[in-house]
């Protein structure tokens, strides 16, 4: 935190007042008039495939392709989360079995002309469980990066369609994010924390930690405590929610994990957004498609989040809603999953760096990414209530951390047949009364990244002028302090817009306190609120660094005793809306937190 000392010079002059309501999120009903009709956005078209794999791991020649011989390696965890271990090739014959016992495979096939070299992925049908197990509740949550409530059901409308009205998903209208990024989202969710209060795992720095080491994981619950089988997995390897800042995993975290096979298909040539013959998104659903069709009646928890569609734009986010839609029949066509699974697709944030996020639509959309649920038919029979309560909290404000608790309360249920007694003071979960009222503060959510806030935009003057420069000033004397022969010092190009924000402890309640203590107009005793508070959010662009867009919020804490502000900022309150690429290659490896901030010199 960051505080600078200020006598209070004037008031603010408004340029205009925009009231979000607490019904700002709920643009979207369920119905399917609510799910725009887009063109289905075709998906680029891929090479073929020389052979096919059945479901017992028997591979078939195709033979159009006159293969000569073909012979395959396996691919497993290797030391870290930043290598991989992979087997000598073996020959292989036509209508011969594959090693069932493993995930992921590269195979070379040979004919007298060509050469065919993939990789796939599979998870091999498990025999039957001697115990009981079909009464079990699954869990399995599917993931796009960086995809807004409304871009979700704008860009994928036949596979929302089938979601919200076939399979009967409910959308969380209102579900609000914490910070800034993936980490932000996804460690709440899966931990239950902020990043921030956690041991440190940020690579390279000192005392840092393994994430496996630090992190109470969300999938160590339902395998310590229910005995399931478990999935996590990514597809680019180079951005990973716990490897691109973060130390990555000191060993394996999950029964199942993809990590090691993205990286081992990294060097294979390709066409764009395939597989050999088949759609990356194909290949990735497919491969939940197998865990769960190979677990159902074991028990398991899966989730499997991916990036290349849309971490960069919306533009081919549309490309993956045929294979989604398919994924979702298969899904609903499996009698079993519909009777036992919670299903969750869901996105981390929205878009971030796109050219309308510098708009106030933009932010909305930033905070506002598309969360659903599915509850099965089996957990509506055991725990009606806490579907109840389920049916009745999906239009309110819900956060990431509520997930978890969700998850934990899922837990406890399955075990103890009751809601779970853990109370961190903060999560609320859906299977459990939330109040219809509740606000961002009592939610947990910073002011900076409260969607549901009053706004009045400011008239930009010399005061706010100043506001800024002390913005700039945190950045290079302390934020860069230690980094400036590196990084070059940024300074103030224009201001774009300034918010005052809602505040929690207002000027109003300063009046109110002051007239309990007063009779007659005559005060006697001082009010005990001695400070007043007012937030107010700015979105600025740079120079000296190509014109990088911030925004953050800044809190002028006014004392009533000396009559003096002081100005507070906080780094996790500052956000960067446009792309920075490679400008912070100086210290991009020995610093991730300052990637966003450090324009390298000599650029």
């Amino acid at each position: 935190m960051f505080y600078k000392n200020k006598k209070r010079e004037h008031r603010h002059v408004p340029k205009r007042e925009q009231f979000i309501s607490d019904n700002c999120l709920s643009a979207f009903d369920l119905n399917n008039s609510s799910i725009n009709k887009k063109p289905w956005k075709e998906h680029s078209t891929c090479s073929d495939d020389w052979v096919k794999i059945n479901e017992d791991g028997t591979l078939f020649f195709k033979n159009e392709f006159n293969i000569d011989s073909c012979s395959y390696a396996t691919v497993e965890w290797g030391s870290n989360d930043f290598n991989f271990k992979i087997s000598k090739f073996n020959q292989i014959s036509n209508n011969s079995k594959l090693d069932t016992s493993k995930d992921f495979f590269h195979l070379i096939c040979k004919s007298k002309e060509k050469e065919f070299y993939t990789a796939f992925s599979r998870i091999f049908k498990k025999e039957p469980s001697s115990l009981n197990t079909k009464d079990k509740i699954n869990v399995f949550m599917f993931g796009l990066d960086s995809v807004s409530r409304e871009d979700w059901l704008e860009n994928l409308p036949k596979s929302s369609d089938f979601l919200v009205n076939k399979i009967k998903a409910k959308i969380l209208h209102r579900y609000n994010i914490v910070g800034d990024g993936t980490p932000a989202a996804l460690i709440p969710i899966l931990t239950s924390k902020h990043e921030h209060e956690l041991p440190n795992t940020i690579k390279n720095s000192a005392n840092f930690k393994f994430v496996d080491e630090a992190y109470p994981f969300i999938w160590n619950n339902f395998k310590n405590d229910l005995n399931y089988t478990t999935l996590f997995g990514e597809d680019w390897p180079h951005v990973g929610t716990f490897q691109y800042r973060l130390a990555g995993m000191r060993k394996q975290p999950t029964d199942h994990y993809t990590r090691p096979f993205h990286i081992s298909i990294q060097s294979i040539p390709n066409k764009k957004h395939c597989m050999a013959g088949r759609r990356n998104i194909r290949v990735n659903l497919e491969y939940g498609e197998n865990f769960m069709s190979a677990y159902k009646e074991h028990g398991f928890f899966g989730f499997l989040f991916l990036n290349e569609y849309s971490h960069d734009s919306t533009n081919i986010l549309g490309m993956v809603d045929e294979d989604l839609l398919k994924f979702l029949e298969f899904f609903y066509n499996d009698k079993d999953l519909m009777e036992n699974t919670i299903l969750i697709l869901m996105s981390d944030h929205g878009p971030r760096f796109n050219e309308n996020r510098k708009s106030v639509k933009g932010l909305l959309k930033e905070r506002n990414p598309f969360f659903s649920m599915y509850i099965p038919e089996l957990f509506k029979k055991k725990y009606p209530e806490s579907y109840a309560n389920f049916d009745d909290n999906t239009n309110k404000l819900l956060v990431p951390m509520d997930i978890h608790r969700t998850l934990i309360d899922l837990i406890s249920l399955e075990k103890n047949n009751k809601l779970s007694e853990i109370n961190d003071g903060r999560s609320l979960s859906l299977f459990n009364k939330i109040q219809n009222d509740r606000t961002c503060s009592q939610a947990g959510i910073d002011q900076h990244w409260c969607a549901c806030l009053k706004r009045t935009e400011l008239v930009i003057d010399k005061y706010l002028e100043k506001m800024a420069m002390e913005f700039i000033n945190y950045i290079n004397e302390v934020v860069l302090k230690d980094h400036l022969d590196k990084c070059v010092k940024l300074g103030l190009d224009k201001i774009n817009r300034v918010d005052q924000l809602e505040t929690y402890i207002s000027t109003d309640k300063r009046k109110k306190a002051k007239e309990k203590f007063s009779f007659f107009g005559r005060l006697l005793e001082e009010p005990k609120i001695e400070k007043d508070f007012n937030k107010f959010f700015f979105q600025i662009t740079t120079s000296n660094n190509n014109g990088g867009v911030y925004e953050f919020t800044i809190t002028d804490e006014f004392d009533f005793v000396n009559g003096k502000s002081n100005y507070l900022i906080d780094k996790s309150s500052i956000s960067r809306v446009n792309k920075y690429g490679n400008s912070s290659y100086c210290i991009f490896n020995d610093y991730p937190d300052l990637r966003k901030f450090c324009f390298c010199k000599n650029k």
